[in-house]
């Protein structure tokens, strides 16, 4: 022990009488001490710029040792290396030392002061020096492995780096304190003698008490009753062989075990110190209450659970009774109580280009379909009813609940107003067991629940939602995951804690890393028709180029004006959607053709002939057909009526051309004739991208079908004249026929 050597005045007048409180928190360290083993020996070892031996006293050498401690006063000088050589040279004396655990405390300023051959030695190596003695005595044998060195620091804060460097010399976590008045060395003293004290092998109690969500079983599922006294095992036993008795509290509901006298042995150690086994454990089995909701990392022990050390085992096996109160809470294993075994529900629309969808309603139905398993239920098959399914997990139930139910969704305003959330934010967490959720017997929180909405929606629009491209699908990731609290913690292998009173508390129950997740994905497929014409002569066997055709549909408000027109043989006004060339290998693509809206039709027109043949006069009418098809994801019958909930929807199209016309001709992909008759019309699916079609000429060259009104007078004028000169040579010849011969 040294106290402050600083020359500043107000810091030594201050320690004058916090070292009064450290006298008196040392002598109260040694009086608990003593009371808990009669065995133990006490060094005390003072230093300044010397150091002092001020002896090694026994329990009956108590007062000899307070009267020591008496002795110490500030001077200058503060030599933490030439006290630690003496506290190990202490050690060595000690020809007992392999029965016995080694422990030190350095009590100090902090700051190191002392001189070399007159020369003052420099911070850092003053700190090397401290830190191989500490090196050297840390690394002494003793009857629990190794010796252990706690660091108490007085005012640290005045010290700079002092204080991490002293800290850096200790035992490593627990074993630092730091005190800055009186009433924290008193603070530091007692918690530093509570760790050594309880690394002692104690006798005390155990109380368990039983979550409410859980209640008391033997191995193999038998409900324990209230008064059954069970082994360490956890089976049922008489009381002259038990270990523990279980006790019902009918007003609470609640469940708990007592353990009584029990010897908690401190856990052995390896030559590092660390623990490489367990202290005292007792096993209790539990069951799910029937109408709990299972969940991830439920803790099996309530608000309740302690552990209390009521006697010391000294090294001889005498017990003695431990002064003043020493409890420490039961640490709690986490179990998964199942894994709430969500649902996945999937549905699947392919609809042609142009059909308005509305994902939403549909998100909204596959949220409504999702279920969590209920993990034990009045089906006796359902239950625990052994060890391994303890352990393990319990067998699939078939009891479930709406998870929009367990999340309090009750109606379907709160439904869509969820999904207005997740498409505007993406997500949204519920705390798992939080009165939101309605939860069972009032867990504390656990973890979270999250839905999430992932989209890709290159498809459609979002305004209308009527679908705007080919391949580029639309797909919804309705996500529900369950993420535990504490996930490092929960990811751990080794699920056994020891605590102060080397007790240890474990749980298993399946996965424990407690994660779980559920996706649900709503896909829309969009496809549409094309046609591929070739151009042909009359007989269909020779391709032509240089046509040119025009794609017109029934014309709509707020169309281009200057696009609009009749056409030849067909009642109302039409919209010029397209024109199309035919190429060089005489072939025309028109890909791919949207759908039309009610009472409005297309008709594709010839506006340039292939050269030497004549111009079509009609305009050919081309059909798009669209039949819809549903299925139930529930199941049954496909329909063609829209069902209610979540549904597959599938849209067949057929796209087809007028052949009753001789000029057109439906053809496959080979230009093979599918029909000789003309009116063969495609079968209608979603997987077709084209149809075929031939369209031919007739040869020769027509005069002009349209033009100002000068060249119908010309042609008109024309043929007067030709029909005039005929009637005059008729004449001429008839005249000639009287004239008399000579």
């Amino acid at each position: 022990i040294t106290g402050s050597s600083s020359t500043d005045q107000g810091i030594r007048y201050k320690w004058v009488s916090r070292i009064e409180y450290l006298k008196q928190a040392v002598k109260a360290a040694a009086q608990v001490i003593y009371a808990v083993d009669t065995n133990a020996e006490l060094g005390l070892v003072t230093f300044n710029s010397k150091t002092y031996d001020k002896g090694t006293f026994t329990n009956d050498q108590a007062q000899l040792f307070y009267e020591a401690l008496e002795q110490i006063s500030l001077a200058g000088g503060t030599n933490q290396r030439d006290g630690l050589q003496k506290a190990i040279d202490k050690f060595n004396a000690d020809t007992q030392r392999n029965d016995h655990q080694c422990i030190a405390l350095l009590i100090t300023d902090g700051a190191p002061n002392w001189k070399e051959n007159s020369k003052q030695v420099s911070n850092s190596d003053a700190w090397t020096a401290i830190g191989q003695k500490a090196s050297t005595l840390k690394a002494l044998a003793d009857g629990d492995g190794t010796a252990e060195l706690f660091c108490l620091g007085l005012s640290l804060e005045n010290v700079g780096t002092n204080k991490s460097s002293l800290f850096g010399v200790s035992s490593g976590t627990g074993y630092n304190y730091n005190a800055e008045d009186a009433a924290a060395i008193v603070d530091c003293i007692t918690q530093i003698v509570k760790n050594v004290v309880l690394q002692a092998n104690l006798v005390g109690q155990v109380k368990d008490v039983i979550d409410s969500a859980f209640y008391p079983v033997t191995s193999d599922g038998t409900p324990l009753a209230d008064g059954d006294w069970i082994t360490l095992n956890g089976e049922k036993a008489g009381n002259k062989d038990a270990a523990g008795q279980v006790k019902y509290d009918s007003s609470s509901d609640i469940w708990t075990v007592e353990w009584k006298d029990q010897k908690f042995d401190w856990p052995p150690k390896d030559s590092a110190g660390n623990i490489i086994g367990t202290g005292w454990k007792g096993v209790l089995y539990v069951k799910t209450k029937e109408n709990f909701l299972g969940g991830n990392t439920i803790s099996t022990n309530a608000a309740g659970s302690e552990i209390k050390a009521e006697k010391y085992v000294s090294r001889t096996g005498s017990e003695i009774n431990l002064t003043g109160e020493h409890t420490s809470d039961l640490s709690t294993p986490y179990v998964n109580v199942d894994e709430l075994a969500l649902t996945e529900t999937n549905t699947e629309w392919t609809v042609y280009l142009g059909t308005e969808v509305n994902p939403k309603e549909q998100l909204e139905h596959l949220l409504q379909n999702i279920e969590i398993r209920k993990v034990v239920s009045d089906d006796t098959n359902e239950m625990i009813t052994s060890n391994e399914q303890m352990l393990n997990g319990t067998s699939a139930s078939s009891k479930t609940i709406k998870l929009t139910t367990y999340l309090g969704l009750d109606t379907n305003e709160k439904i869509t107003a969820l999904i207005n959330v997740l498409l505007a934010d993406g997500s949204k967490t519920y705390p798992y067991n939080s009165s939101e959720m309605t939860a069972a017997y009032g867990h504390g929180y656990v973890g979270d629940i999250v839905i999430s909405l992932d989209s890709t929606s290159g498809c459609y629009n979002k305004e209308n939602h009527a679908t705007e491209a080919v391949g580029k699908d639309a797909e919804f990731t309705l996500k529900v995951e369950y993420t535990p609290k504490d996930q490092n913690t929960r990811n751990a292998e080794l699920l056994i804690t020891t605590n102060d009173y080397h007790t240890t508390s474990g749980g298993s129950a399946g996965d424990l890393t407690g994660n779980m997740s559920s996706s649900n994905h709503h896909v829309i497929n969009v496809f549409a028709k094309g046609l591929q014409i070739t151009k042909k002569d009359q007989s269909f066997t020779r391709a032509l180029t240089g046509a040119e055709f025009t794609l017109y549909r029934t014309a709509r408000t707020g169309d281009d004006q200057n696009n609009v027109t009749t056409l030849a043989g067909v009642t109302g006004e039409f919209f010029a959607v397209e024109t199309y060339s035919v190429s060089n290998a005489g072939v025309m693509t028109i890909d791919p053709v949207e759908p039309l809206k009610e009472n409005e039709s297309y008709y594709l027109v010839e506006t340039k002939a292939p050269a030497g043949h004549n111009l079509l006069t009609e305009a050919i009418p081309i059909t798009l057909k669209i039949e819809n098809s549903y299925t139930p994801i529930s199941g049954g019958t496909p329909t063609t009526v829209k069902p209610e909930g979540a549904y597959n929807w599938i849209q067949r199209a057929a796209l087809s051309m007028d052949t009753s016309n001789p000029l057109v001709q439906r053809v496959d992909s080979s230009g093979t004739n599918i029909t000789n008759s003309h009116i063969n019309a495609p079968t209608l699916d979603s997987e077709t991208e084209k149809q075929y079609y031939e369209i031919a000429n007739s040869s020769g060259v027509e005069l002009p079908q349209t033009g100002g009104e000068g060249t119908l007078i010309f042609s008109v004028i024309g043929t007067i004249l030709i029909l005039s000169s005929t009637l005059l040579i008729l004449a001429k010849r008839k005249q000639e026929a009287y004239v008399p011969r000579h």
